[in-house]
Parts: structure tokens; C-alpha cells; sequence
């Protein structure tokens, strides 16, 4: 048995559709480990805040010992970042394309502030399952 990702019941894993709601299973569900460097699926704030936070450390440490690099590193980070931000964004069931919000000055702040705060969807909802239940 397999979780429609749309209503939640459990239906046969060989099901063309839920026999609750009638959608047709999405083949997301099938991946056994989540990719982290993939735009889909849902990331709760715990993993977002560790991820920054990771990739704030690894950023600090290459700008001291590669400092010949620094632009490039800092040009790089924001790829590195949206990867969590856009996890954090489908938690909250928010589309992607807000984490360009990132490249504006004031706006970058309170991004990061909401998706740090902010509790996500419960539930399953349409970028995949509850981060927390899995």
C-alpha cells in the first residue's frame, strides 16, 4: 500500500488512481531517498536552518583560505542556497519561483525570516509529503 499524495488514504501500489479522489499517484512518491540538490519534495525548518547554516560555514571557510576566489564564491552562494529555499517554499506550500525574492535586499530578510518561522502545510499537499510524518 502507497499514500495518494492528494488525499492522503493508502491505495495499492499498483493503482492507475486514487479510489478516494481519483487522481493518479505521482511517481515522486517512489524515490526512497530524497536528492537534497533536487527542486522537489518539502524540507521542515529544522533541515532548512542546518542547511544554510552549512553552507554559510563551507562559504565562510573557503572566502579565508581561497581568498583569490572570494567573487566567485560569492556569486556561487546563492546556487548553493536556493536548493533549501525552494524545499522550504514547497513546505509551506508556496511555489519555487518566490525564492527569487532572495536577490532583493529587504525582501532576502524576509524570506529568510518566514521560511525559518513559519510551520509548514500539514499533511501531504501538492509539492509532496509532510517533511515531519516521513
Amino acid at each position: 500500500m502507497k499514500k495518494c499524495i492528494y488525499c492522503g488514504r493508502e491505495i495499492p501500489v499498483d493503482a492507475a488512481e486514487c479510489t478516494y479522489c481519483g487522481q493518479q499517484p505521482d511517481k515522486r512518491q517512489h524515490k526512497v531517498k530524497p536528492n537534497f540538490f533536487s527542486l522537489e519534495g518539502r524540507i521542515n525548518r529544522i533541515k532548512y536552518f542546518w542547511a544554510v547554516l552549512v553552507i554559510g560555514i563551507i562559504v565562510n571557510i573557503m572566502i579565508v583560505f581561497l581568498p583569490s576566489s572570494t567573487n566567485i564564491i560569492i556569486i556561487l552562494t546563492p546556487i548553493a542556497v536556493f536548493f533549501p529555499v525552494i524545499k522550504r517554499l514547497h513546505d509551506i506550500n508556496k511555489s519555487g519561483v518566490f525564492a527569487f525574492l532572495m536577490f532583493f535586499p529587504v525582501l532576502n530578510l524576509i524570506l529568510g525570516l518566514v521560511l525559518l518561522f513559519k510551520k509548514g502545510t500539514n499533511g501531504v499537499n501538492q509539492y509532496g509529503d509532510d517533511p515531519l510524518k516521513s
